[in-house]
């Protein structure tokens, strides 16, 4: 038995049936090193486009580093929000610290709020340990020292953030431990996980299912974290 293969001119050449096994073959490979190539050169320009937005990330952070050294606030301001706004987590704490602190910036609890809340829902551990600081102290917010603690202890038992983060975690959950009844202590550890964050999260204003999270039988306890 004789193939027919068009020869692309209008006119059609006689093969052997092993003529055109070979010749798919050799397309099909041809076609194979084409689509690696391809993956290739994707995988490449996806590698320089995130080395470049690493590096201008860097190259932001230095130089609101240094503008805060030299007394620059506005411009370590500008930066860190410039960062923040490309979803960079520890230039929104970094932000929050200003208006936390005051530092170049008039004291604003409640920004300083909205810029560790951007973290914490990105997981970074300084944005629950501030948003912890700032209630365990009534700071913008009225005092809850349950949920500090809860968010303290979360930090160390999730080990969220570097050895610094950890570090100040503890130390602030042993400050606000100081402040507590034991009982006290001890209802807060039978609060769930999900109640914590979403008590975070909607800045205390809870409809009565979200607060019947508090203690759902459902949700793992914050003292049941160790065990997850």
């Amino acid at each position: 038995m004789t193939l027919v293969l068009h020869s692309g001119r209008g006119a059609s050449a006689p093969i052997k049936p092993d003529s055109t096994i070979k010749l798919y073959c050799l397309r099909l490979t041809n076609c194979q090193a084409a689509t690696r190539l391809i993956t290739m050169r994707t995988i490449l320009t996806t590698l320089i486009a995130v080395a470049t937005l690493l590096c201008q990330s860097q190259a932001g952070v230095q130089e609101a580093v240094a503008a805060q050294k030299r007394g620059d606030f506005e411009t370590a301001r500008r930066e860190y929000q410039a960062l923040a706004a490309k979803g960079d987590d520890k230039a929104m704490i970094d932000l929050g610290v200003m208006y936390h602190t005051g530092a170049g910036v008039k004291q604003d609890y409640s920004l300083a709020m909205d810029w560790y809340l951007k973290a914490f829902k990105k997981g970074n551990g300084d944005g629950y340990s501030n948003i912890g600081v700032m209630y365990r102290d009534g700071l913008g917010v009225e005092t809850n020292r349950p949920i500090a603690y809860a968010l303290f202890f979360i930090v160390h038992m999730r080990g969220l953030g570097s050895d610094s983060t950890q570090i100040r975690a503890g130390r602030n959950l042993d400050k606000t431990v100081k402040l507590m009844k034991q009982a006290e202590i001890e209802e807060t550890l039978k609060m769930t996980e999900k109640y914590v964050l979403t008590f975070v999260e909607k800045r205390g204003k809870l409809d009565e299912k979200e607060q019947a999270l508090k203690f759902a039988k459902d949700h793992h306890p914050i003292k049941k974290l160790s065990d997850l």
